[in-house]
């Protein structure tokens, strides 16, 4: 509360930055974190996105060996039925759409709790960026003025990281390693090697190359029809190029 004071006053600026993939195996503890705190302020909000968006994508999506335990999230946090192994969660085209929910649900719990709505916190924010799949809920937020509209802009999020995963995944299916370069990565301290070798993180799709031009158009032109889900006008505040920090009005990478 005291910098949201601050920057009444000018005394201080805040930026609202999202991080991308590599948190994969333990993003649900923290979503789980924040449903068991603030379970008033989320439960309404996640049981429209799941009921919406999540169930029904993963119910539908004929590559159900994605998705075998679904994506009832509501019921995983609440208890109602058991969360799923590590790995599930931890999977491209789960933790996709669940790190970025887990994104927005962090947004929505500092609205309810300093008491503004989506566009008062928007005043009171220089501006949003994010890295990777990140530019996604940066987009949300910054298009979202009201809580019906952040609502709605959170489905729309989740629908194009839901199909971002899916899409990515198939293109790349899971392979495993030869043992023998695993050890000697793990010997040297450079951890389990994954597609995302110039980083070593645990992620199973080589994002931020040419390899995802494919799947990124058959998101465009068939997964959304060819829909604009956001445009320059929806921004409200900056969204900034997380390379060079150039303010582009509007910014969604898909390969990089």
């Amino acid at each position: 509360m005291a910098l949201l004071t601050a920057t009444s006053s000018g005394k201080a600026s805040i930026f609202a930055p999202f991080g991308g993939q590599g948190t994969n195996e333990v993003y649900f503890d923290e979503l789980q974190n924040l449903y068991d705190i603030y379970t008033p302020f989320v439960t309404p909000f996640l049981q429209t996105v799941t009921e919406d968006i999540l169930i029904p994508l993963a119910g539908v999506e004929e590559d159900s060996t994605f998705y075998t335990y679904g994506l009832d999230v509501v019921s995983w946090l609440s208890g109602t039925i058991p969360r799923p192994t590590v790995s599930y969660l931890a999977s491209i085209p789960v933790s996709f759409p669940l790190i970025g929910l887990t994104q927005l649900i962090q947004y929505l719990i500092v609205c309810c709790v300093a008491n503004l709505t989506p566009g008062e916190l928007q005043s009171r924010i220089a501006g949003a960026t994010g890295h990777s799949q990140g530019i996604v809920s940066a987009v949300a937020i910054a298009a979202s003025a009201t809580f019906e509209e952040f609502v709605d802009n959170s489905r729309k999020a989740l629908k194009w990281l839901f199909y971002s995963g899916l899409r990515g995944q198939q293109a790349f299916p899971v392979t495993p390693v030869e043992p023998s370069i695993v050890q000697d990565a793990l010997k040297g301290s450079e951890g389990t090697p994954s597609p995302m070798l110039s980083i070593f993180l645990v992620v199973g799709v080589p994002y931020h190359s040419e390899y995802l031009a494919g799947p990124a158009e058959t998101l465009i032109e068939e997964d959304l029809e060819g829909e604009e889900l956001w445009s320059a006008k929806d921004i409200k505040i900056p969204v900034y190029n997380t390379k060079d920090g150039v303010f582009n009005g509007f910014l969604l990478i898909y390969a990089d």
